[in-house]
């Protein structure tokens, strides 16, 4: 099999292998093009900046430490949570039950219903 080759047959198999060779570092080039052209279409939602999305954003840091900052000043009187809201309905649910006799509006005016009990 090596008795055919000759010199110009080494030669061509060098001039493909470099053209293979500068065709695939081209297609690259195009590529990495392509990904910066995309790239500086990507605006990050937490900066507003673009080139990068949240996940690689250089504000992220802080922005968590003031998320954790934020969230551990908050007392339970002002938090807003679900139970502090419910307890106040529920004194005034109480207030309604303790009375002996129930009032109904009807259409004579205010009447008064006797306890079932």
């Amino acid at each position: 099999m090596l008795t055919n080759l000759s010199k110009d047959a080494v030669l061509e198999a060098f001039r493909t292998k470099e053209a293979q060779r500068k065709g695939a570092e081209d297609e690259a080039q195009l590529v990495a093009a392509a990904v910066a052209a995309a790239a500086r279409d990507i605006i990050c939602r937490l900066c507003r900046k673009a080139g990068h999305v949240v996940l690689n954003c250089p504000s992220l840091d802080a922005a968590r430490k003031n998320i954790m900052k934020d969230s551990n000043s908050l007392t339970p009187s002002n938090s807003g949570t679900r139970k502090n809201r419910g307890g106040r309905r529920g004194k005034a649910n109480a207030a309604k039950t303790d009375s002996a006799a129930k009032i109904e509006d009807g259409c004579d005016g205010p009447a008064t219903k006797a306890n079932a009990t």
